[in-house]
């Protein structure tokens, strides 16, 4: 069943990188979708003068306050650990792609890390298609606790949001599925499904009904097995 699923979801987040024609014959328009997935970026931005913070997050993905400024969006990592104190800018190629970097520092640990990124998403109005790309590079050249070994990460990772018709149901409500493959240093695949409500611009609320870790081999359903409450500003 999961790499059914998987498949499923794979071929939905690759397919906004073949579909060139698709996307000609369906006009991009990413004002009002989050910058963010589940556990990946968007080629969408915070808009310009806004501020949004991961009020709680338990997703598998860093937390971030956003902030639109400079033409872009400017990205923060409150996180401890290998991703502490991350610093990073998001801009806009075009109106369907954009790229990334973030630099994570550790004066305790004595570690720095980097990553950087690129996404492409579309939306057809019913459906948010979304592609991520990300390199991961973890250094600990203090060799404290907290860094852990140097290691360089590549995933990809693909997405899809369907809206849901709900007129009782203030705001937007999407159901979503996002894959995660790590294909360096490991070989792992992760899968999550869930729920994305924005009762208004302001306010983004995840919940997770199904989660797959691959390095671990463990599936979990739940109500909710992550959460994400995201706040604007």
């Amino acid at each position: 069943m999961k790499k059914i699923i998987a498949g499923l979801l794979l071929v939905s987040g690759l397919s906004v990188f073949a579909g060139q024609s698709f996307a000609a014959n369906h006009e991009s328009d990413l004002v009002g979708i989050p910058s963010f997935g589940f556990v990946q970026e968007t080629a969408a931005l915070t808009l310009d003068g806004d501020i949004r913070v991961d009020l709680f997050n338990n997703t598998n993905y860093r937390d971030m306050i956003r902030v639109g400024a400079y033409g872009g969006e400017i990205m923060i990592s409150p996180d401890t650990g290998n991703a502490a104190h991350g610093l990073g800018y998001k801009l806009s190629i075009n109106s369907n792609i954009a790229v990334y970097g973030m630099l994570f520092l550790d004066n305790d640990q004595s570690f720095t890390n980097i990553t950087a990124g690129a996404s492409y998403t579309t939306n057809t109005g019913t459906y948010i298609l979304n592609g991520n790309v990300e390199l991961f590079s973890q250094s600990d050249t203090g060799g404290g606790p907290g860094g852990g070994p140097s290691e360089t990460f590549i995933d990809l990772r693909g997405s899809a949001f369907y809206r849901l018709a709900n007129e009782s149901i203030k705001g937007s409500l999407y159901l979503g599925g996002e894959i995660d493959m790590e294909f360096s240093p490991n070989s792992d695949t992760d899968v999550y499904i869930g729920v994305r409500w924005i009762p208004k611009r302001t306010v983004i609320l995840d919940l997770g009904v199904f989660e797959s870790l691959g390095g671990p081999n463990t599936s979990t359903v739940g109500t909710p097995v992550f959460f994400r409450l995201n706040i604007g500003f």
